[in-house]
């Protein structure tokens, strides 16, 4: 670790620039594989063009979120491609996406910055990410901060996601994956395509309704969590407009026969009201980052779905 000394009694600890060099690449990888959530609270990849060479820079930053923006604190060149303002993309949460980039570089503007980011995340918080050290121990005062700035050369860089339109495949593609996954479930007598939820992902249950027209067995496959005894769907149609059958078959008889990868139960659905909704809603929100945003897509309330064991 080097160790650089600024005035006003702050130091700062920060990794050898090889090292920085050598944690870059994986770090790439890692941003947008499955397994990014460890990057996801600190980390993300700016994406950013040479405003003289055109060449595209793929740069992991450390951030912190301070309301809807991103602040990044730096000392390297690559910001001066950003000054003005400028559009780029960043790597985060697993997905590329578009933003928009701003650049403070005076004083007192970086020290409003970081005075963001200390009461955004507490001073401890910041002595671990940006490794600052005060002679004093305590949290330093604005003009600390502003003459660290002009000594250092420091920038605040604030960057502002683009707004995500979520884009859903064509209903065909929909109706022929969940098809061929209801037909795997039938060959092989369940052993296959039904699995338990598990931290951060939901399962899959066979859930055979009664046609509300026809009186005849109908089975769907859905996606589930466990909320204690009970389990969880949302009535969502693939996050088409219309209410999906199953649920219509089960307003008009709520008792149904569910499977699992565990066995059989007989159930008893309700649609979930008021404050237990908006708990079960932020437990899928946990699993589904993207919910908000395709429920948007439906022209009233989806449905959250509690099926009871009988």
């Amino acid at each position: 670790m080097t160790r650089t000394d600024v005035p006003g009694g702050l130091s700062r600890r920060v990794p050898p620039q090889r090292l920085i060099n050598l944690a870059n690449p994986p770090v790439r990888i890692l941003a947008r594989s499955p397994a990014h959530r460890l990057l996801d609270r600190t980390t993300l990849v700016l994406h950013v063009t040479g405003r003289r060479t055109g060449r595209r820079y793929d740069l992991p930053v450390s951030f912190v979120k301070v309301g809807e923006e991103f602040f990044v604190v730096t000392q390297h060149r690559w910001r001066v491609n950003l000054r003005g303002g400028a559009d780029l993309e960043i790597t985060h949460a697993g997905r590329r996406r578009a933003a928009h980039a701003e650049v403070d570089e005076a004083p007192a503007a970086v020290a409003r910055g970081l005075s963001a980011v200390i009461a955004e995340i507490g001073w401890p918080g910041a002595r671990h990410l940006l490794g600052l050290r005060t002679s004093h121990g305590a949290a330093p005062s604005k003009a600390e901060l502003e003459a660290w700035a002009a000594r250092d050369s420091l920038a605040v860089v604030r960057i502002t996601p683009s707004a995500v339109q979520p884009v859903l495949p064509p209903r065909w593609v929909i109706r022929a994956f969940w098809q061929a996954h209801r037909a795997v479930v039938r060959v092989t007598g369940a052993r296959v395509g039904l699995w338990r939820p598990r931290p951060g992902h939901w399962g899959t249950l066979l859930l055979t309704t009664t046609g509300r027209r026809t009186g005849r067995p109908r089975r769907v496959l859905l996606g589930y969590l466990d909320d204690g005894p009970d389990l969880v769907t949302l009535a969502m149609n693939g996050w088409g407009a219309a209410e999906p059958a199953w649920w219509l078959n089960l307003r008009a008889a709520p008792d149904a026969v569910v499977r699992t990868r565990d066995g059989t139960l007989v159930v008893h659905a309700r649609a979930a009201q008021g404050v237990e909704r908006e708990r079960l809603w932020a437990q899928w929100a946990g699993v589904d980052a993207n919910l908000d945003d395709y429920a948007a897509l439906r022209p009233g309330e989806t449905a959250v779905v509690v099926l009871e064991p009988t």
